[in-house]
């Protein structure tokens, strides 16, 4: 037995470092002794799957289901086969299965919510991309890449900030950070009307802070992380930069944008919005004390933070631990200090009583199982 388990490791092993005809020939081998393990087979869907083999793994699929209908792994297979033709909400139906029976596995929620995403669906797509994100190992964190490579170092930078710095500090007060999105912000809009004694006319003064860098989401906050370097590498231009001025009669505006010049991170909680707002590619949100214009590097982005401000601000940003045991990253297998990691993190879920023992036992056994 434990030949065929080495076997059945190594598959998983080079799967994940993207050996997917090796990984096959250990999956062929380890069915070979064990020819009714279950695992085996949805393993060698999942791999099939990736190399093209369509028939191939709709077999294996439904031979690893008929010998355990409680194969999570098998039921995630079968959803891209059937998002693959097309058939969206049967996909979601056996990915839902798979998160049903397997809560723990990040890649099941991220693919749902690509699902939930082709229908249109963000206020599902959300959650479910947040909680396949939602490990904080900076390891599985996206590092955005824009076509523009103009616009590389911006993201650079905030990536290098937000696993350097924002990271470590949110797990040090218990956050779990469910994302981030390079972004311009703009806020402190002021007003104000002046008369002008020796020209006889009346100016209206419109003034703006901005200021480039990201915003992170959390369970239980909100961080708006401007960024001097990224500001002064891209500047913020727009009317009155150079405090433009427009005649309208005997009325004058002078608008200026002024850009911030230091560092800072706002923290707020979810509960101090007091609105949002999505127009066109902005997000409006307020709080008591300022209205934030948050306007994403990315298009499409906009949606995501406007759908999870919105949760946020509803209570309903409610996150489930998930781990990235799944998660393929090609050339990179799970270090002993992730292994160490995730066994911390099961022992305070129990200390704060949010899992009993008998969940805290066989996740830990999941967890030495996979090393």
């Amino acid at each position: 037995m434990g030949q065929v388990n080495t076997k059945l490791d190594q598959g998983k092993s080079l799967f994940l470092k993207d050996e997917d005809a090796a990984a096959i020939a250990c999956f062929d081998e380890f069915i070979r002794l064990n020819p009714n393990n279950d695992e085996g087979y949805a393993w060698r869907a999942r791999a099939r799957h990736v190399t093209g083999d369509q028939d191939g793994c709709q077999k294996d699929v439904e031979t690893a289901i008929r010998l355990n209908p409680s194969c999570a792994i098998a039921y995630f297979v079968r959803a891209k086969l059937w998002q693959d033709k097309g058939n969206t909400v049967q996909a979601i139906s056996d990915v839902s299965k798979a998160i049903e029976l397997d809560p723990s596995q990040a890649v099941f929620y991220r693919n749902r919510g690509q699902y939930y995403e082709r229908q249109g669906d963000f206020t599902h797509a959300i959650p479910d991309y947040l909680r396949g994100q939602q490990d904080g190992n900076p390891n599985y964190w996206i590092v955005y890449s824009p076509e523009d490579s103009k616009y590389k170092l911006w993201c650079d930078l905030a990536y290098k900030h937000f696993v350097e710095e924002l990271l470590p500090k949110a797990g040090q007060s218990g956050e779990i950070v469910l994302g981030y999105w390079p972004a311009t912000f703009y806020w402190g809009e002021t007003e104000h009307y002046q008369h002008h004694v020796d020209s006889e006319r009346m100016y209206i003064r419109r003034s703006i802070s901005s200021a480039r860098g990201y915003f992170c989401i959390t369970n239980s906050s909100l961080h708006i992380v401007l960024r001097s370097q990224i500001t002064k590498k891209h500047p913020i231009k727009g009317p009155g930069c150079l405090a433009s001025i427009f005649s309208i009669g005997f009325l004058d505006e002078h608008n200026k944008i002024e850009q911030e010049k230091n560092d800072k991170v706002i923290t707020l909680s979810h509960r101090a919005s007091q609105g949002v707002e999505l127009s066109n590619d902005e997000i409006i949100f307020r709080t008591s004390a300022d209205t934030w214009r948050i306007i994403p590097l990315f298009g499409g982005a906009e949606q995501y933070i406007y759908v999870a401000l919105s949760l946020a601000s509803e209570g309903q940003l409610i996150p489930t631990t998930v781990e990235p045991s799944s998660v393929r990253t090609p050339g990179k297998q799970t270090s002993t200090q992730d292994f160490k990691a995730a066994l911390k993190s099961l022992a305070e879920l129990k200390a704060e009583g949010l899992i009993s023992e008998d969940e805290y036992e066989t996740k830990k056994r999941e967890i030495l199982g996979r090393i």
